[in-house]
């Protein structure tokens, strides 16, 4: 059996293990508290939708551009590495932009939700927002880039199935335990970092975590060409994210 139909197999393995997962919190766990699940899925919802304009569409070059980069004898020119400073100087730009206009999208919101407290909330969520935003980018590069050393079981299990155990898991010590809402939101951020931490590790392990870019090999038809499929990837991806994750922002 070929390597490709084993990690397929193994994929759908753990694809239908998280549907499980999902099927059984949904019903025994997540009913225990309606409020503070909302609340997460807010904070993860807001941020998947603002991915594609904070990251400026870093995470759509990854399997387009990789055979591109792909030499094993060169660390692929550091390719992970140039995805990573692209994807965190837009991070900085978005954040460094938010500043500056903060006042206006302060009144743009009250203006818009007509409602205080709402817009504190919003106010009150938006650090834990961007940050796993930023983390949710880093995974979903972290996972493509692996994909093409056709390796997709692991990182679906480090990000994927590791939410559907760990959300339910937070509910629970949240409704158990009485601890505050920020200290599970704080719980909520931390895990997204540690999965970003952990796939970092799995590069790692397969050997193939170079972050030293040799900008010698950048030339200025590749980045031409870079800059333009991720604007269009972000297009794209606002489209789709605006139907399926809208209305998680609205409520």
């Amino acid at each position: 059996m070929g390597v490709l139909k084993r990690q397929g197999l193994k994929e759908s393995f753990v694809s239908y293990l998280g549907v499980i997962i999902g099927f059984v919190s949904t019903i025994k766990i997540y009913s225990l508290d309606r409020d503070i699940y909302g609340v997460a899925q807010y904070i993860i919802g807001t941020a998947t939708l603002f991915l594609p304009v904070f990251s400026l569409g870093a995470h759509h070059l990854t399997i387009r551009f990789f055979p591109t980069f792909k030499n094993k004898e060169k660390g692929h020119y550091g390719f992970l590495g140039l995805l990573f400073l692209w994807a965190s100087l837009s991070f900085i730009l978005s954040w460094g932009l938010i500043y500056l206009f903060h006042h206006d999208i302060i009144e743009a919101l009250k203006s818009w939700r007509k409602d205080e407290t709402a817009v504190n909330r919003i106010l009150e969520d938006s650090l834990f927002i961007f940050g796993v935003s930023y983390f949710l980018m880093l995974n979903t590069i972290l996972i493509q880039y692996s994909s093409g050393f056709r390796r997709i079981v692991v990182p679906n299990i480090l990000t994927q199935l590791s939410l559907k155990l760990f959300l339910p898991i937070l509910l629970l010590s949240f409704v158990f335990l009485q601890y505050d809402l920020l200290l599970f939101k704080q719980f909520l951020l931390s895990f997204f970092a540690l999965t970003s931490f952990a796939m970092l590790v799995y590069i790692w392990k397969l050997g193939e975590l170079n972050l030293r870019v040799q900008y010698d090999f950048l030339s200025n038809s590749i980045l031409s060409s870079m800059f333009q499929f991720a604007l269009w990837g972000i297009v794209g991806s606002m489209g789709t994210l605006m139907v399926t994750q809208l209305d998680k922002f609205m409520i």
